[in-house]
């Protein structure tokens, strides 16, 4: 597989050898979101071109229906099916809160003085270990040590060895607990390891990692200096490749155009478009109300020029232990007709959670095209929207609840991942109902109002938006297979 031209600072192209060929590459894939970043963009077709061999192991790998979704010439599926016990869920709950160093993640300390104050003895005792394990990398890896010998993953082995894999491939450090048996299992048995780093918050809100892959694939710079600061690499142990799952915003000529999505949403072509997308109700119990209180702003014409809500649903909403109350937003629908529309990700049943459609992506990329305004609350979605030049706005209020910092979600744009963001100057925070109307007010009169901001969002978070970054992913991934193949 020849070098990306995007990539200059790597070896030039060689040819393939009949090893690397036939040599097979092990992806795990635990959750709907790993399969959109691997097997959803060029990464897995790319890797098959090259004359890899595909083995997908993970959780749902032994179902038909995961089978039938993602099944095609030179790929196998090998079932891992594991279920953390209270020795894990205790090791993972300690390093989470123990081993994050709480000198450089502010994500971390927000949680432990959240989470952890109703809980006095814990609290003292887990801030004491932090001050010592979160200070010192000899006794972090001392810890995941023992964590991994008291957790080996022996399930895990079987799989490995029948597959014989040149490379493990994960989307966690085992911040998913199949991702890190498999990891313990692949270091046991010699089997080399690389991370290709799910989402831009994964170094910092899922605590210290359980286990540490030898290389680590990441977003964006911002991500590698994470990895040296938090979790001990060296700089050359990282590679930055962009966003597979954001080569589509480089593709417009995939996207559909703005008549399309208006049918699809039964939208009046003539109104504005505001998108308002949720996050789960586990992280934001109040998302109807936000969604509630710019409906009525519409209706009441305190929104102007006349415009229209889309209201998206983040997946985990639709189905699963996440699940938002759908009823009570196909009511909003109903109570504003011709004003608001519900737009929910079309999950498909594959035996993964939150797994989506291929074509949700260029739904997605769409939508937020020719949406005028935008708003989210802590999301990802603020980088969709950046990537499309689309106007965002931080929701930074409670809906009607007036809560204390501790408890409110203005805290999350304080997260070490998400304050990056709010810095650029590019994600305004609305911190009241008036000021969200006044901001998306703003942006209607002058859509590029902030473009500069914007466009800092994307350099930094998002690296490169050249269509080529599930290439570069790809590359590196089988880059890392040859290299250790030979």
């Amino acid at each position: 597989m020849a070098a990306p031209k995007s990539l200059e600072r790597f070896s030039p192209a060689r040819p393939h050898t009949s090893a690397e060929r036939h040599s097979t590459i092990c992806l795990s894939i635990t959750h709907g979101f790993q399969a959109r970043n691997l097997l959803q963009t060029d990464v897995l077709p790319l890797l098959l071109d090259a004359g890899h061999d595909v083995t997908i192991v993970g959780p749902a790998s032994g179902r038909p229906e995961f089978q039938k979704a993602f099944g095609r010439a030179g790929v196998r599926f090998a079932p891992v099916v594991a279920t953390a016990g209270r020795l894990a869920n205790f090791f993972g709950s300690v390093r989470r809160y123990a081993l994050a160093n709480p000198r450089r993640n502010a994500t971390y300390n927000l949680f432990n003085e959240e989470f952890l104050k109703s809980r006095k003895p814990l609290y003292v005792v887990l801030r004491a270990m932090n001050r010592v394990l979160g200070r010192r990398p000899v006794l972090r890896r001392g810890w995941t040590a023992l964590e991994s010998a008291l957790v080996p993953g022996r399930e895990a082995e079987e799989v490995l060895r029948e597959a014989a894999p040149v490379l493990l491939v994960t989307g966690t450090p085992g911040t998913e607990h199949v991702d890190a048996l498999l990891l313990r299992a692949a270091r046991r048995l010699g089997i080399p390891t690389l991370c290709v780093v799910l989402s831009w918050d994964n170094l910092t809100s899922k605590g210290h990692m359980a286990v540490r892959p030898d290389r680590l694939v990441v977003w964006n710079e911002r991500m590698r200096q994470e990895a040296v600061d938090l979790h001990d690499y060296r700089p050359d142990q990282v590679d930055v490749a962009g966003v597979a799952h954001f080569d589509i915003y480089a593709r417009p000529e995939q996207q559909l155009s703005r008549t399309a999505v208006c049918q699809r949403l039964a939208l009046d072509p003539d109104r504005k478009i505001l998108v308002f997308g949720t996050v789960s109700p586990f992280l934001f119990p109040y998302n109807l109300e936000v969604a509630e209180l710019l409906a009525r702003a519409v209706a009441d014409g305190r929104i102007s020029p006349p415009a229209q809500l889309v209201v998206r649903l983040h997946p985990q909403s639709i189905a699963g232990i996440y699940a938002d109350d759908l009823e009570s937003y196909r009511d909003l629908q109903a109570r504003y007709p011709g004003l608001v529309s519900l737009d929910l990700p079309q999950v498909i049943n594959s035996g993964l959670q939150w797994a989506l459609p291929d074509d949700e992506m260029v739904w997605l990329a769409s939508l937020l095209r020719w949406a005028d305004v935008s708003l989210t609350v802590g999301s990802t979605l603020a980088i969709d929207a950046a990537l499309c030049d689309t106007p965002v706005i931080g929701v930074a209020f409670d809906g009607r609840q007036k809560l204390p910092y501790s408890r409110s979600i203005r805290r999350a744009y304080d997260y070490t991942h998400y304050k990056p963001l709010v810095e650029t100057g590019g994600l305004p925070l609305a911190e009241s109902e008036d000021q969200m109307i006044a901001l998306v007010n703003r942006y209607l009169a002058d859509r590029q109002l902030d473009h500069e901001g914007r466009a800092t969002m994307v350099r930094e978070q998002a690296w490169r938006v050249d269509g080529h970054s599930g290439e570069r992913v790809a590359w590196l991934i089988g880059e890392s297979a040859w290299s250790r193949s030979r």
